[in-house]
């Protein structure tokens, strides 16, 4: 069985090895923290998106109800005009003078 030398460029090689294994260890570790704070970011956002999408929902609601209250105001200025003839509705804020 033949032995292994231990000349020198066999060192270097040996030792630039070991040197890029660490390198490597600590770029996956900093890679996982990383995977960490990009998942929670993720999480986050996904949360706003759920959050947008409900106001939206929301937000289409009110502008149905809107419409109706609208049309049922028209409608009772038009019924209180008629009634009586045609004057607006008083204020019922009282502003002090």
């Amino acid at each position: 069985m033949k032995e292994r030398r231990t000349d020198e460029w066999r060192v270097t090689v040996e030792s630039q090895i070991v040197d890029l294994t660490k390198k490597v260890d600590v770029n996956t570790y900093i890679t996982a923290q990383t995977k960490e704070r990009v998942d929670e970011v993720h999480e986050v956002l996904m949360t706003i998106k759920g959050a947008l999408r409900a106001l939206g929902w929301l937000a289409t609601c009110a502008k149905y109800i809107a419409y109706v209250l609208g049309l049922g105001s028209a409608i009772w200025l038009m019924w209180y005009q008629a009634t009586h003839n045609g004057n607006v509705p008083p204020p019922s804020i009282d502003i002090p003078k």
